[in-house]
């Protein structure tokens, strides 16, 4: 996750229960970790998944790729 982007990932991790020494959610699905740079600045904020960049991120995008990876999983 691009640093910038950590301004409003506070309130998902705080959703999902995760915390400073507790990363990946109780589902095992998702494992948060920050970087201070993806090489994408261009792109930021910006999120990586799977090595694949998603960029231009806001809080409505980082929902509905949530959801999307979540029902690929299903």
């Amino acid at each position: 996750m691009c640093a910038n982007l950590f301004r409003f990932w506070k309130d998902f991790t705080r959703n999902w229960g995760l915390e400073k020494k507790k990363h990946t959610t109780d589902d095992q699905l998702f494992t948060v970790e920050t970087v201070s740079c993806l090489g994408a600045c261009g792109l930021a904020p910006a999120v990586m998944v799977n090595d694949e960049v998603h960029p231009k991120m806001t809080p409505e995008k980082m929902s509905e790729l949530i959801k999307k990876l979540r029902e690929e999983e299903e």
